[in-house]
């Protein structure tokens, strides 16, 4: 009997995993990147689904360190009623130690409509969204910046956050929706990215 619950268990996960291989293969109307560097973040956190997203994207994985990384970073969230009236995104230069040491962007006060996003299809639709759980989805909005990275330093994060703020009296409170951490190194001179969520 145990052996059997074990075959059984074993056809299962097998079952699972081509079920998963088979619904990526069904996929479209994603974003297709034009430069030579692209991340997001993912569409799921633990068991549970991400309701905002960011990307980022460089025309060119490498950049010399005296020179400005030009980068498009985009935001958005399937639920733009909960959006506060503040939103914002904020983009800094973290350190290793995890102290933010610049603050290299920030903007805030968004249009509300403006942050909506597309999500990811499957030409599987008519079986309902057994064949999958979290499609990716993708921001609207995009923003062109120019970031000026430290340039005493080896390695680092660029630490993107999309959130919001209240005021109150004198206090500021702030919410974040989402967060995406692009890790990236300098090797003789030249800055070059790699992502850890």
């Amino acid at each position: 009997m145990a052996r059997l619950k074990s075959i059984l268990g074993f056809i299962f996960f097998i079952f699972v995993l081509l079920l998963t291989t088979i619904q990526s293969m069904f996929m479209y109307g994603g974003y297709e990147p034009t430069g030579e560097y692209y991340v997001k973040t993912s569409p799921s956190s633990g068991d549970a689904g991400e309701l905002a997203v960011i990307d980022f994207e460089t025309e060119y994985l490498e950049y010399d360190i005296n020179s400005k990384v030009i980068a498009t970073i985009g935001f958005g969230t399937l639920r733009t009623d909960y959006l506060s009236d503040n939103s914002f995104i904020r983009v800094s230069y973290v350190s290793l130690d995890e102290e933010v040491r610049e603050e290299l962007y920030f903007n805030d006060g968004y249009n509300k409509e403006d942050l909506t996003v597309y999500e990811e299809k499957s030409y599987l639709d008519f079986l309902g969204h057994y064949w999958y759980w979290y499609p990716h989805f993708y921001p609207n909005h995009k923003e062109t910046v120019a970031l000026e990275l430290p340039k005493d330093v080896d390695k680092g994060f660029i630490e993107i956050k999309f959130g919001s703020f209240e005021e109150s009296d004198s206090e500021v409170y702030e919410s974040t929706y989402n967060v995406l951490r692009i890790k990236y190194y300098v090797i003789d001179g030249m800055v070059t990215f790699n992502v850890t969520k």
